[in-house]
């Protein structure tokens, strides 16, 4: 009457996915942890800052890879790969002056705005530690390229979700440069 065989298999599959599921969350940690590490270690100008960021590349390949296909990461992938995009983004922006695009680090869309949206705080502190070293014009170039990320985010539609309370972010980073920026003139 009952197919036994068939809920094994069943019961298989799903401790299947389940392990995979498990591998991904830990990988995205791993992600997490690693851009968490070199953004730290960009603001810092330290010496580490190529090898953490071929470290991070190299586990955000094996993160794609465990993730392709998967339609039940719950969002960790995502996560991963919007801190990525933020280190990666600033790893660039520092090194070259530019900002990479989606493709060049290989994000979609909506993990490279939210990264992008992150990116803009890292570009408070970068402005913050400039100016405490002296450097008024790297504070002020910051504050002009979030400027300029500001008014291409009002561009979007964002609606209610993520995408639009890092946008905001936005321009609450935005105006912390701007007071930070007219604090400064004032002495």
């Amino acid at each position: 009457m009952l197919n036994t065989r068939e809920f094994t298999a069943m019961k298989e599959e799903l401790a299947a996915e389940d392990e995979r599921r498990e591998e991904i969350i830990k990988s995205s940690r791993d992600v997490l942890k690693l851009a968490k590490q070199l953004i730290y270690a960009i603001h810092r100008n330290d010496k580490n800052t190529g090898r953490l960021g071929k470290e991070l590349q190299e586990q955000k390949r094996r993160l794609d890879a465990l993730a392709q296909g998967n339609d039940h990461d719950e969002g960790a992938s995502s996560a991963a790969a919007q801190e990525y995009a933020e280190a990666m983004v600033f790893l660039v922006f520092r090194s070259k002056g530019t900002l990479p695009s989606r493709k060049e680090i290989g994000v979609a869309t909506e993990d490279y705005l939210a990264g992008i949206a992150d990116f803009t705080g890292e570009m408070v502190r970068f402005a913050t530690n400039s100016i405490i070293a002296g450097n008024q014009e790297q504070a002020a170039n910051a504050t002009a390229l979030v400027e300029e990320l500001y008014g291409q985010f009002l561009q979007f539609d964002f609606r209610n979700g993520l995408l639009r309370k890092k946008s905001d972010s936005i321009k609450y980073n935005l105006q912390r440069l701007e007071e930070m920026m007219y604090d400064t003139r004032k002495r």
